[in-house]
């Protein structure tokens, strides 16, 4: 099966199209695609036929199209990717849902995984060490923060050598927030291309 960023962008694009097709009306048509991508059937036929040959869609003409397994475990990992771009883009640099979005779109097809891997680790260590609001708050106006090494270095369980909790030692029935994956980063990739 191809990796993510292994495939043309527009491929890509088609994938995400008829992943969220099948799931809004448990069927992806040719006509479908072509109106929700804004291309002519013609376009749509020629992926498609790409596609199959790829592994990642069954079709045949005039028929419906469906993804093969293969194809929605890429889609799944292809959707995933940009969603967490969205929330790191608004959520961790503090910008505008708008702008969030044209540039995800704008940076889903461009970032290497080592990129993206440095990303979600990134992300992670902001979420963990409770940095992610002294950075959307020194990106808004440039308040700096109180010590350059550690703005929160007073707060409580927040040195470096702290223990964080165990999700094997959470109460059945207890929530929690997963705060960091231990391991290197094409493993933290693996996971968060697997939706955690």
């Amino acid at each position: 099966m191809p990796k993510v960023g292994a495939i043309s962008e527009s491929l890509e694009d088609y994938l995400k199209i008829i992943f969220q097709l099948e799931r809004e009306r448990r069927v992806a048509r040719v006509k479908d695609i072509a109106a929700r991508k804004g291309v002519r059937m013609a376009s749509v036929t020629g992926a498609l036929r790409r596609m199959s040959r790829e592994g990642l869609v069954n079709y045949g003409a005039r028929e419906f199209v469906e993804l093969t397994d293969e194809g929605a475990e890429l889609a799944r990992k292809i959707l995933q990717r940009d969603e967490f771009l969205r929330q790191f883009l608004k959520g961790t640099l503090g910008l505008d849902a708008e702008i969030a979005e044209k540039d995800a779109c704008s940076l889903e097809h461009h970032l290497s995984p080592e990129t993206l891997s440095r990303l979600v680790a990134l992300h992670q260590f902001m979420q963990t060490y409770g940095h992610s609001s002294s950075l959307s708050r020194f990106l808004e106006d440039g308040t700096s923060v109180p010590c350059e090494e550690c703005p929160h270095s007073e707060d409580p369980g927040h040195e470096m050598g702290a223990q964080l909790p165990m999700l094997s030692g959470l109460e059945p029935g207890t929530s929690g927030l997963v705060a960091w994956i231990e391991g290197d980063a094409i493993h933290r990739l693996g996971l968060v291309e697997k939706g955690l």
